[in-house]
């Protein structure tokens, strides 16, 4: 193909010159020539075809501008921060927003967090509330809602109450919000904290929300280690490319703390493991399948050094959930998603402790009908243990649709939502 364009030159010194031809997507040439004195010059000039070369555009994906709509009051933690973070724990990366106080990374203690906090006598002093010091009934009322991966964590779905333990200690999360100790910071991707009032989509509650994303699709291998006097963790992440369509992500996580090395034996552990499985359908249909697992173990032997004979106690959670999430393009401007999610717990932990003052009188009997009751005077040895099998399901399908009114681009966003909580356990038992 032939293609001739035809250029006229004037006033040009007659003698020796040089032509020189660009265009887009052609080799430059240079032709010399010597123009007359006089009359005029004819020249065809031959360029060849050469591939196109341009400076390259990164495009980059804000994504801070998600927290735009938040009221101002949105911190975006991302991964290279969460990197330089030591952190065990969603609650070590949180240390990462304005007003929360820092704490030594480890597993001890139940790790929760509630963002403007109602106030009651059991509040904490933080702005935050991490760390302990809310009440369990404050954070089931009012939890801050934490998003992981597109779906709600159930604040409520212990569905019961540790009752009156008097001076009985637990580090377990049942009766109240999320322990923030089952999610590993090695698996976060995104942290995004709404501190102000959430956006539509998760305008639900009065605290806010943390929205969580994890690693997921092409992830490079990476083994991290650290050690310090209290805490040891060992992680692993990566994620690869499975033909054109498929990416398969893997994290696994193991942590361990000690309390107080050489003084007591208190430790908690903890075992996670995610797979994730993404699909590209075609440009149109993308679907995911997720499955994480945690276990969380936190043992308080009894301690001679303290002069606490006979206290003891002992926490066993363990959770599995599945999720699926499917978005669907219908043109240019409207999509349709879909998540759903299953999830299952299960906690065991127990409390035993002397007490040393009168009791009212006791019985072991459990229907109803007459028995010869016992008054328990001095020092006797209570027993509390909180076995549940809490449980949710959680399903949501949205409809989005994108248009320019009047110059400006609006959103239409609208969907429905279920969620089911249970709890299959027997619940608080009491023993004397």
């Amino acid at each position: 193909m032939c293609i001739r364009d035809s250029y006229w030159l004037v006033r040009v010194p007659p003698g020796p010159q040089t032509i020189r031809t660009r265009r887009i997507g052609y080799a430059v040439n240079r032709v010399p020539v010597t123009v007359p004195f006089r009359g005029r010059l004819t020249q065809d000039i031959g360029i060849a075809v050469s591939a196109l070369l341009v400076e390259g555009v990164t495009v980059t994906a804000d994504a801070v501008s998600r927290a735009e709509g938040e009221l101002a009051t949105a911190t975006v933690v991302e991964i290279e921060a969460i990197r330089h973070q030591t952190a065990t724990s969603l609650a070590g990366v949180l240390e990462l927003a304005p007003g929360v106080e820092l704490q030594p990374p480890g597993l001890d203690n139940t790790q929760q967090i509630s963002l403007r906090a109602v106030a009651t006598s059991g509040s904490s002093t933080s702005p935050f509330g991490l760390g302990g010091g809310t009440s369990s009934q404050d954070l089931a009322a009012f939890g801050t809602l934490i998003i992981l991966d597109d779906v709600p964590v159930s604040n409520n779905s212990n569905l019961q109450s540790l009752g009156p333990t008097g001076e009985l200690s637990f580090t377990t999360s049942a009766g109240g919000g999320i322990d923030l100790r089952r999610i590993p910071a090695s698996t976060l991707e995104r942290v995004e904290i709404i501190r102000g009032v959430p956006s539509a989509r998760w305008g639900d509650l009065t605290q806010g929300a943390i929205i969580v994303d994890t690693r997921a699709g092409e992830v490079d291998p990476e083994i991290r280690g650290q050690l310090d006097v209290r805490t040891g963790e060992f992680s692993v992440v990566g994620g690869r490319t499975i033909g054109t369509k498929h990416t398969a992500t893997a994290t696994f996580d193991f942590a361990d703390t000690r309390s107080a090395p050489g003084f007591s034996d208190d430790h908690a552990y903890r075992f996670a493991a995610q797979l994730k499985h993404r699909a590209e359908i075609n440009s149109d249909l993308q679907l995911e399948y997720g499955v994480d697992f945690y276990q969380l173990f936190d043992d308080r032997p009894e301690n001679p050094n303290t002069g606490s004979e006979g206290r003891f106690s002992e926490s066993r959670d363990r959770g599995l959930r599945v999720v699926e999430r499917a978005r669907l393009r219908l043109g240019q401007a409207t999509r349709v998603s879909f998540t759903g999610a299953l999830t299952m717990v299960q906690q065991r932990s127990f409390s035993e402790s002397p007490k040393g003052r009168g009791a009212l009188p006791l019985t072991n009997r459990l229907a109803e009908g007459r028995q010869e009751g016992r008054f328990v005077m001095g020092s006797y040895t209570a027993r509390v243990d909180v076995d549940g099998n809490p449980g949710s399901g959680y399903g949501r399908l949205e409809f989005a649709h994108d248009r320019l009114l009047l110059g400006i681009s609006h959103e239409v966003r609208a969907g429905l939502e279920f969620r089911s909580e249970w709890n299959t356990g027997p619940g608080t038992q009491f023993d004397i």
